[in-house]
């Protein structure tokens, strides 16, 4: 049976989409919202990009019904809903605090008002969806096998959808052993990989209407493309791993990989901050483009890549000794 938990943070999780998806993208919305600007800005829209997601997994795997449902599906059902909830959770916080600094005060109005009530009722379904979700009984970890894994349920689902296409079942079949025997075995193998390219190409996808409708230049494309697929780069990696997506149990975060979410994860964070991190480059809020924040990026980009690459190549080898001790 599915946990009240897990059917609670899919419908949140669609719901909270729609919300923020609203408030975004509808002008009459997002001209008296206080959180329409940055870092507020930079929450919401790494919501409207993670929460639905997230959402997509917990939907593939409750579509394959409750009598398939062993323990390993369970338990990663509950961990997804927990990350959508701390995903919406996080936002919330962030819009709230959006409005206690009075940001766009000028700006407020009834749609404001109608705005925050909306916040206010799904920060509500959000706390009672925890609850739930603390109540969802799991499997201990330690205690059931890594299979099935994300990857196979969807070529168990894909498989199954086959079977209403006629005459073109055969192909169809050949087609997802195709997926499963050739794409999924390499994402297997090299994961990191694998959640780069879909970060480039979810950021890309993500960034592309707003570069067209505002005619970005190519360079200033290749930047926000740039700050986005960081962004899920990062989340993509720690998430995947937290999730098992297609990783092996105990599987060490080999240093190479954790320096490389680590600097992908100060792309948008410095990004987000820009207006407090200007004087770094030696520029102003009044006086910086593009250029200027690339260079700001690239900075705590490499800042990051030597603090964090030197702790975990140093953490790595000690413990290397401490196993060699022994």
């Amino acid at each position: 049976m599915i946990p009240k938990g897990v059917r609670g943070a899919l419908l949140l999780g669609i719901a909270f989409s729609a919300y923020t998806w609203g408030a975004k993208e509808v002008l009459a919305l997002y001209l008296h919202e206080p959180w329409q600007d940055d870092p507020y800005d930079a929450v919401v829209s790494f919501a409207m990009i993670m929460i639905p997601l997230l959402t997509a997994l917990v939907a593939l795997r409750t579509a394959l019904g409750a009598a398939e449902l062993p323990a390993r599906r369970a338990i990663d059902l509950v961990r997804a809903s927990r990350l959508i909830v701390g995903v919406v959770a996080v936002t919330e916080l962030s819009d709230w605090v959006s409005l206690a600094f009075q940001a766009h005060q000028d700006a407020w109005n009834s749609t404001t008002a109608a705005m925050v009530a909306g916040l206010a009722t799904f920060s509500l379904c959000t706390v009672a969806v925890v609850e739930k979700l603390r109540l969802s009984a799991a499997h201990r970890d330690s205690d059931v096998p890594d299979q099935p894994d994300w990857a196979t349920d969807a070529v168990v689902l894909l498989e199954r959808l086959t079977h209403h296409l006629g005459k073109w079942r055969p192909s169809a079949s050949s087609a997802v052993r195709w997926v499963d025997n050739v794409v999924i075995a390499r994402v297997r193998f090299h994961p990191v990989a694998a959640a780069a390219v879909f970060s480039i190409l979810l950021g890309a996808a993500a960034d592309a209407p707003q570069v067209v409708l505002e005619g970005y230049g190519l360079g200033l494309a290749a930047l926000f493309i740039t700050i986005s697929a960081c962004s899920t780069f990062a989340f993509v990696a720690l998430a995947g791993r937290y999730l098992r997506l297609v990783s092996r149990r105990g599987a060490p975060l080999r240093p190479g990989v954790a320096t490389s979410v680590a600097v992908a994860a100060s792309v948008p964070l410095a990004a987000t901050f820009r207006g407090g991190l200007w004087w770094v480059v030696g520029s102003s809020e009044a006086n910086a483009g593009p250029q200027q924040l690339a260079s700001l990026l690239a900075v705590f980009a490499v800042a990051t890549a030597i603090v964090c690459g030197s702790a975990a190549w140093r953490g790595a080898g000690h413990t290397r000794a401490v196993l060699r001790s022994r």
